[in-house]
């Protein structure tokens, strides 16, 4: 699923993806059924493993020209809404 998102005062393009692994310095990403591998900042790294420990089946917003991981995002409402009911 493609998002438009805000980070930090910019407009971003991102996916959604679902962590299948973290190694020591990238995080293996489903996204849109393909793997991808992500390589991040020791931080980042932690902050994800974080949320997936709490929450295993989280979608995490990758960012794919850049191959980073977004997590300080906010996801326009009416957007997400228009995304949420093409899922029907």
């Amino acid at each position: 699923m493609n998002l438009t998102v805000l980070s930090n005062g910019k407009v971003e393009e991102v996916v959604l993806g679902l962590v299948k692994e973290i190694k020591e310095t990238s995080i293996i990403f489903l996204v849109r059924g393909e793997e991808t591998v992500i390589h991040e900042s020791i931080d980042t790294l932690k902050h994800v493993k974080e949320i997936v420990e709490d929450r295993p089946t989280t979608l995490i917003p990758v960012h794919m020209e850049q191959r980073k991981v977004l997590l300080d995002v906010t996801v326009p409402e009416n957007q997400l809404m228009s995304e949420l009911q093409g899922m029907e």
